[in-house]
């Protein structure tokens, strides 16, 4: 197909900056949150705390759990309306003759583009001013994101398929702002099947009219903003604030999410959402005060009832289904959120939340989330809820809690901080912009770990689905330790885990510097050396070997040690509690005498152990685990210092330990390395 181009452009364009959407990068960043403050306080109590828990160890309990996914997340429609109150779009525009791949339509008037046929642009696309694009007929593959702005400028989308492909969730946006408008009918907009965003402000308005959706939309509204929708396979979720309004018509699964700001009252009940006829909402509804947007929605199915009550608002809901609840923790310096449950019903509730009024009456809700904005500082424990998500300088702790991804994910941004500790998640675990997040202790049942812009994020003694991903400037610092639980005493232990720390660009000048491993009763507080320092990182390897020669069996706690090769010398730890015990058959510890020698070693199949002064008893071989694959007990009358072991079956390439027992009861184990 031939692309049709009626004003032939200049090729402007505008270069981005690493950054997901194109104009977070207009954003005037202070010093480097991240950069500037290495969190070493924070990390310093992280490993008080662990210690603490796993000396009595604690394990979160966690019941009642009901997994209820939602594709979308309001926290990036609440992240869109922060970034956007800081957009500079004249310093966009100013800057356009140094882009390098941003197309820009309208920096002169009268501007127009039309495309039909097929058509890629690697990189994302202005339409400002008066500018008007038109796709008619066109199948467009579009690497970035659709920004129409101006008080004239528009966007037709007629009989097309427009592909908008992501690699992870929210990577592309379509924003409208100023008085412009988006009209988009019989098309289709494909996001990878992926959650991404629609932001509409000022005036804005975004028109659909038998659209297919794949992917689900994320819509935030602000100021005047419309949204209009008239046959739709998924319309997805929408905030609605301020004096907004939106239409829905032949429209399938809608969540609408309610603001309800300081001082406003939300007295109400929401009607069953399976199949609407007709519904209205606005103002002049009986219980609602202080709220001044609107919508309609005519012959639909699958809706969906959401709150976001700020602090100061009166919110009472009697006999409704209420998809997810998110409670804004805003400017609150000390809260403290304890026992939300995911998926409970409410005969007679009041909310345990400071500064929050919100009664539920025979109400079921699905999902609790909660945000954190404007120097909110606290602590989330014992909670199961969909999302936890922490803006502008807000600073949370979850603790023996479950994040289980049925509103969202775990996520930081903005100068802010979130530690999730001895807690687990069932979603995606995200740093953004100059953030810090920690996932201690805990674990990632499934999701992906993913850092962004500028954050650093900390995994410590914690299970990942799979290895974090980095993206433009982010930072990765892993420490795990995964030796078994039991050691044995008065023998060569294999430690084995992870010290590493990824960097996505040279963003940071600091880099890996060297790990070590100590020991010490779980008891005490003093620490012994096992090893280091070691200059070289471990991925899921062997750290070091540990001889327990002459250490009393008990229970222990290991820490492993590592710091970065800054002149600070920033460091983080890891702990673990385990067992030290004796090896089987042995019933104390006595001074190495005999002098075991295993050879050769290390062994391909075949090879020989001797004992030094008494004759052998017994032979146990341990896998790297602590498991007995082998024995063998030679008869009384034997007197032999000697012993061969031929062609040992279903031994694979690694570790393995050697004891044996001799005709005093001593006994002394060594590690061999098989080959093959």
């Amino acid at each position: 197909m031939k692309i049709l181009i009626y004003k032939k452009l200049k090729n402007h364009y505008f270069k981005l900056w690493g950054i997901i959407i194109v104009f977070y990068l207009f954003i005037t960043i202070n010093a480097t949150y991240a950069q500037m403050n290495f969190p070493s306080e924070i990390l310093d109590s992280i490993t008080a705390k662990a210690m603490m828990n796993l000396r009595k160890e604690d394990k979160p309990t966690l019941n009642n759990f009901s997994q209820q996914n939602l594709e979308g997340s309001p926290a990036e429609a609440l992240r869109m309306r922060e970034k956007l109150n800081h957009l500079d779009i004249g310093s966009i525009i100013t800057n356009a003759s140094k882009s390098s791949d941003t197309l820009f339509i309208g920096l002169t008037p009268g501007d127009s583009l039309y495309i039909s046929g097929n058509y890629t642009h690697n990189g994302p696309i202005i339409v400002w001013g008066d500018g008007i694009l038109v796709f008619e007929n066109a199948n467009a593959l579009i690497y970035g994101d659709l920004i129409v702005w101006g008080e004239n400028a528009k966007v037709i989308i007629s009989n097309s398929i427009l592909n908008f492909p992501q690699a992870f969730l929210y990577q592309r946006s379509m924003l409208a702002a100023g008085n412009a408008r988006i009209h988009i009918e019989s098309s289709t907009l494909d996001y990878s099947g992926m959650s991404h965003n629609l932001v509409i402000n000022d005036s804005a308005q975004v028109n659909w009219t038998n659209v297919t959706n794949i992917g689900f939309t994320t819509c935030g509204m602000w100021s005047k903003a419309e949204m209009n929708i008239n046959g739709t396979n998924q319309a997805g979720e929408y905030i609605m604030t301020y004096k907004t309004s939106a239409h829905f018509t032949n429209a399938h699964t809608i969540l609408i999410w309610h603001h309800i700001p300081d001082s406003s009252v939300f007295n109400t009940s929401f009607p069953d959402g399976t199949n609407m006829t007709s519904y209205q909402f606005n103002s002049s509804l009986p219980g609602i005060q202080n709220i001044d947007y609107s919508y309609t929605i005519l012959n639909s199915s699958d809706v969906m009832w959401g709150l976001m009550p700020e602090p100061g608002s009166t919110c009472e809901i009697s006999n409704s289904e209420i998809r997810a609840i998110g409670i804004w923790l805003k400017n609150q310096p000390d809260f403290q959120v304890s026992g939300l449950v995911n998926n409970s019903f409410y005969s007679n509730f009041t909310a345990p939340l400071n500064g929050h009024n919100i009664s539920l009456l025979n109400t079921h809700v699905r999902t609790w989330n909660l945000y954190m904005f404007e120097n909110a500082l606290g602590n989330v424990d014992n909670c199961i809820v969909g999302e936890i998500g922490c803006f502008e300088n807000s600073s949370t702790e979850v603790s023996n809690s479950l994040i289980d991804g049925s509103g969202g994910y775990l996520f930081s941004e903005t100068n802010s901080m979130v530690i999730n500790g001895f807690s687990y998640l069932n979603c995606d675990f995200q740093s953004k912009d100059n953030s810090f997040a920690f996932l201690v202790y805990g674990g990632q049942n499934w999701g992906r770990a993913i850092a962004m812009d500028k954050s650093i994020m900390f995994i410590i003694q914690s299970n990942i689905s799979d290895l974090p991903e980095l993206y433009n400037d982010a930072m990765v610092w892993y420490l795990k330790i995964e030796s078994p639980s039991t050691l044995y005493t008065n023998s060569y232990n294999s430690i084995s885990g992870s010290a590493w720390m990824n960097k996505a660009s040279n963003f940071y000048p600091i880099d890996f510097g060297w790990y070590s491993l100590e020991y010490c009763h779980a008891d005490s507080a003093n620490w012994h050396p096992i090893c280091g320092p070691v200059f070289n990182e471990v991925y899921s390897d062997e750290l070091c070997v540990w001889h327990t020669a002459g250490i009393t069996p008990g229970a222990y706690m290991l820490r492993l040690n590592m710091c970065d090769n800054s002149t600070d010398s920033n460091k983080v730890e890891a702990l673990k509690l385990f067992n030290l015990v004796l090896p089987s058959g042995t019933s104390e510890i006595i001074p190495n005498e005999n002098n075991l020698q295993i050879f050769p070693n290390p062994v391909n199949s075949t090879f020989t152990i001797k004992s030094g002064n008494n004759f052998i008893k017994e032979v146990y071989i341990f896998n790297a685990l602590g498991k007995q694959i082998f024995f063998e007990k030679l008869p009384d009358n034997t007197l032999e210092k000697c012993y061969l072991i031929k062609n040992m079956p279903g031994l694979s390439q690694g570790v393995f330990y050697v004891k044996y027992v001799d005709q005093n009861d001593f006994s002394e184990t060594q590690k061999i390395i098989f080959l093959e």
